[in-house]
């Protein structure tokens, strides 16, 4: 009997173990009612083809600046644009860059730069983050903010709102420059953007081919402004030709109808009218196949602008001209000093009227003009792909004691300045 009762009890226990593992097997073939949240859920974090689509970018850079001459607070180095602060470290810039490029595959684009630090008021444009007397109101700019349009008829593309210039032998990133330093021409004799449209048309060439002649046109508010301040307009035209690979020539007119604030309770506009002409030419003389010659490029640049009203004497005509010549070798076939490279820069800037230069000066009875001439040296290092180090021997000379040396104002006629620089860049 006892027999008869185990042999019952493991009967059952073998039906129950087989029926647990049929539900199992079943459980496992049918999906739950939670599977396709889960799917679901995973999708949404998937960058859509949009996101994709865009480039980012950016850096970092700080840097130490030494004047020999100590100027104190407020002298500090005269007639720079970034390495402004003497015999202190600066956080130059913080800049994340992200964009969207518009071309034959995708016909709308963008391209927005966030600058944060201390270069962010020299790059600040009046009625965006600086006032209509030209006070800077944050350590802060949008350095590129426009829309990109591409017209495949025509294959024209458009830009709309704020852009650098196309100006200029040297350019706003830091970076992307031979030396760290800036010259006189970039700081004082020409703008830094523009907020308007603009169109950029190739005349000859194709993308494959690259630039050989391209034309761009654009009708802005005028220099460094985002609020026009007396309704008048500025034109450019831009023209790039580039031949072959070891040159390059881009001619620059710009032509303002007034760049002058309009005075208030006048009837109608200021109409003093404010021109520029800038050709910049890029040569690599020895081409490719030419051993170590071939890392030894040149930039030649002359710049010539006028404006009535702008004289400080009697409010006549100015007119001020000046031109630069820079050259660097990249040891990039020299065996352990494949990163490095050497730079050099020479320019002079004639301002005689005073309409680029017043506000260097401190001379009394009225604005008066400078002359300015300079030598920067670089000396670039990197040592990992993402670091940029550089060092920076620059000397400065004016026709006028207007440097400063410890608390005395206007006690020079030069300065010389060394300079530290790191970048990092994603």
């Amino acid at each position: 009997m006892n027999s008869m009762k185990r042999l019952l009890c493991w009967i059952v226990l073998l039906g129950g173990l087989n029926q647990v593992t049929e539900l199992s097997t079943a459980s496992a073939q049918t999906p739950t009612t939670e599977t396709p949240r889960v799917a679901e859920a995973e999708k949404l974090w998937q960058p859509s083809e949009f996101f994709r689509s865009l480039t980012w970018g950016g850096f970092v850079e700080t840097s130490y600046t030494f004047n020999f001459e100590n100027p104190s607070d407020g002298n500090e180095n005269l007639g720079r644009a970034f390495d402004t602060n003497s015999n202190e470290f600066m956080l130059n810039a913080v800049v994340l860059k992200v964009g969207r490029d518009a071309n034959k595959d995708q016909y709308l684009g963008f391209q927005v730069d966030a600058l944060a630090g201390q270069d962010a008021p020299t790059g600040q444009a009046i009625g965006l983050f600086k006032d209509e007397a030209g006070a800077s109101q944050a350590s802060f700019d949008l350095v590129n903010a426009h829309m990109l349009l591409y017209c495949p008829a025509t294959a024209t593309k458009f830009k709309i709102g704020k852009f650098l210039t196309p100006t200029g032998a040297e350019g706003f990133y830091s970076p992307d420059q031979w030396n760290f330093s800036r010259s006189f021409l970039w700081t004082l004799a020409i703008p830094i953007s523009h907020t308007g449209l603009a169109a950029r048309q190739r005349l000859i060439g194709s993308d494959e081919d690259g630039d050989s002649l391209a034309l761009e046109v654009g009708i802005t508010n005028g220099w460094d402004n985002v609020k026009d301040l007396n309704e008048e307009k500025m034109f450019y035209g831009s023209l790039a030709y580039t031949p072959c690979a070891e040159f390059g020539l881009t001619t620059n007119f710009l032509y303002s109808f007034s760049e002058q604030p309009a005075v208030t309770g006048a009837t109608g506009n200021v109409e003093n009218a404010r021109q520029l002409l800038d050709i910049v030419a890029n040569i690599a003389p020895f081409g490719s196949n030419h051993g170590l010659l071939e890392n030894l490029k040149f930039i030649a640049n002359l710049d010539w602008g006028g404006e009535e009203g702008a004289s400080g004497e009697n409010a006549g005509y100015a007119s001020w001209y000046g031109f630069a010549a820079m050259a660097k070798y990249d040891f990039a076939m020299c065996g352990d000093a494949k990163n490095w490279y050497l730079a050099g820069r020479g320019e002079y800037l004639s301002d005689r009227d005073g309409s680029r230069t017043s506000g260097l000066t401190s001379g009394t009875g009225g604005v008066r003009g400078l002359t300015l001439w300079e030598f920067t040296a670089t000396i670039g290092w990197k040592p990992w792909e993402n670091l940029l180090l550089r060092t920076e021997l620059r000397h400065d000379r004016a026709d006028s004691s207007v440097f400063a040396e410890n608390d005395d104002a206007g006690e020079h006629s030069y300065q010389t300045t060394l300079g530290f620089i790191a970048d990092f860049i994603f």
